[in-house]
């Protein structure tokens, strides 16, 4: 890909904060060593909403909000948090 310099920074930043949303999330869940049950892995699916309402409180994010809160999505709607299947 030859996307500009300034638009790599920024994927760069998604990056980093995709996942800030776990705060929420207990740490009995994210260091289980087994299975997830359906709460369990309800609360973990929530990290990509959480993200996205952490996030939104820094506007100056732009795009970059947007990026990391929906990093679970696919292309043909199977991800989460917007179109869990």
């Amino acid at each position: 890909m030859n996307l500009p310099e300034m638009e790599c920074k920024k994927i760069e930043i998604a990056g980093y904060l995709h996942d800030i949303g776990k705060v929420h999330i207990p740490l009995k869940i994210l260091e289980k060593q087994g299975e997830l049950n359906d709460e369990e892995l309800l609360q973990v699916r929530e990290h990509s909403y959480m993200t996205g309402e952490i996030l939104s409180t820094f506007s100056e994010l732009g795009e970059i909000i947007n990026w990391a809160a929906n990093h679970h999505e696919k292309l043909d709607g199977s991800g989460y948090p917007l179109h869990p299947q």
